[in-house]
């Protein structure tokens, strides 16, 4: 009971990051007055979960080779009285009453609903019924393997923090301005979506699910401004030898428009006086020049200057003739700012280092080539990098492809972390730091390449997990 209990929290918590990871919202906090606390038998679920066996998928865990299905395995059967069962289903019926009683679990199982919790359920269910059956096409349901499928309603969590808020149980002990943090972050979090649906299967092959945030009216503007127009082409530069690697589109937004959104930041005024120090403006001279598309790769391994690891960024810039007009203003920038500048023709590429007096061993490396702009700590990192995309474009080396629609996607390439981990501990950079050991990541071996893609799409933010097992 209690790892469901804890499974089915985690599973709310990522939901919640996952959504604030792929949009950002601000908005007004909501004026909260004193109720009275909901009964828990008259509202309707904030989450519900269903966890479907398939066959007689690890029915038996100790029999698995593969060690991440086994130790899956085990944490499902170890799971109260419910091991033997096809089924599983919990839902949460949370009211600010439950959370002043020491024994209330909130999470109940399908076998302890009541009539009424059924009823609520189902329509919380059949009222996603067609966006649970679109995802689980793209799922793929095993025929041998788990089903799994879930609900968040962030209404009914929103309405249930106004009632915590105004009603705060005595047990939780919550300051005013613990109070004041949950009313200003995470209510304005909760109201980008209307409801958080997700449905995935896990096999033999792997693990995949999918998560659809469709939005609320009041984002619909938002969502908007982050579709893009035109076709990804920066996704061919991904990196596939990489242990980790992501690639993003994203609109620009007119200078004009972009610059009346950072007013109402208040640091964007400090930005402002230090760029006018150098003759810059941020409207005229920065905003302008603002990337589309761009691609970041990094190994632990210490190829970096300095033994930092090989991280590289690659940017597509719109106005490459205006930012190269810009250089002396940008220089004198970065040098007001601490940052030791030096340009050097290395290799055949003009190159900068740029070194921070804080960190001086760090060392971050730039090229422009035609409208790419390089960044790389280091600059073998950076020359190489410049070959790779430019044998990417002659034909030489084959261009990295992903799905149709992806605007953001991230790779992880799991297989390669431990001998990359105890490269970089190895290096001159934490050699002889005092740095205990640390040991491999168990089963690292079992995994292949993972990815997370993001779409935005018709009122909605599509993510899509794909974890898949050797």
């Amino acid at each position: 009971m209690k790892k469901i209990s804890r499974l089915t929290s985690a599973l709310m918590m990522v939901l919640l990051f996952l959504s604030l990871s792929s949009i950002s919202f601000g908005g007004v906090s909501p004026e909260i007055t004193a109720s009275e606390p909901t009964n828990l038998e008259n509202i309707g679920p904030q989450l519900a979960f269903y966890l479907t066996r398939q066959g007689q998928f690890l029915s038996d865990p100790e029999k698995e080779a593969n060690g991440v299905l086994k130790k899956i395995g085990k944490a499902i059967s170890e799971v109260s009285d419910l091991s033997g069962k096809d089924l599983i289903a919990y839902a949460a019926f949370i009211t600010t009453l439950d959370m002043d009683k020491t024994s209330s679990n909130p999470f109940v199982p399908i076998e302890k609903w009541t009539d009424s919790q059924k009823q609520r359920v189902n329509e919380l269910m059949d009222s996603n019924k067609d966006i649970l059956e679109k995802i689980a096409t793209k799922v793929s349901i095993p025929q041998v393997g788990y089903y799994f499928k879930g609900i968040v309603d962030p209404i009914k969590l929103s309405k249930l923090i106004e009632d915590l808020i105004a009603n705060p149980p005595q047990k939780l002990k919550i300051k005013p301005a613990q109070l004041s943090k949950i009313r200003d972050r995470l209510l304005p979090l909760l109201s980008i979506a209307k409801r958080a649906v997700l449905a995935g299967s896990f096999s033999e092959k792997g693990i995949t699910f999918q998560l659809e945030f469709l939005t609320s009216e009041e984002t619909q503007k938002l969502l908007e401004m982050l579709k893009t127009v035109g076709n990804f082409t920066f996704s061919k530069f991904i990196d596939s030898e990489a242990l980790f690697s992501a690639a993003q589109i994203q609109n620009s937004l007119p200078p004009a428009e972009a610059m009346e959104q950072l007013s109402q930041i208040p640091q964007t005024e400090i930005v402002k006086n230090m760029l006018a120090s150098s003759g810059l403006d941020l409207e005229k001279d920065i905003l302008p020049t603002a990337t589309q598309e761009t691609v970041f790769s990094m190994n632990l391994s210490p190829k970096g200057e300095g033994g930092f690891p090989d991280a590289r960024i690659i940017a597509k810039v719109a106005t490459p003739s205006a930012l190269l007009e810009l250089l002396p203003k940008l220089k004198d920038f970065a040098t007001k700012c601490g940052f030791f500048v030096s340009t050097e023709d290395y290799k055949g590429v003009l190159t900068a280092r740029l070194s921070f007096f804080l960190l001086p061993t760090l060392r971050i490396c730039v090229a422009l080539e035609d409208n790419l702009l390089y960044i790389a700590t280091g600059r073998d990192v950076l020359v190489s990098e410049i070959e790779r995309v430019k044998n990417i474009l002659s034909g030489k080396k084959d261009a990295f492809k992903i799905p149709e629609g992806v605007q953001r996607y991230y790779r992880f390439a799991i297989p390669l972390l431990n001998a990359q981990l105890q490269e970089i501990l190895q290096s001159p950079l934490l050699a002889n730091k005092g740095i205990p050991p640390i040991p491999n990541m168990d089963n690292a071996e079992n995994f292949g390449v993972s990815t997370l893609q993001t779409r935005v799409v018709d009122q909605a933010v599509e993510l899509i997990v794909e974890i898949p097992f050797k």
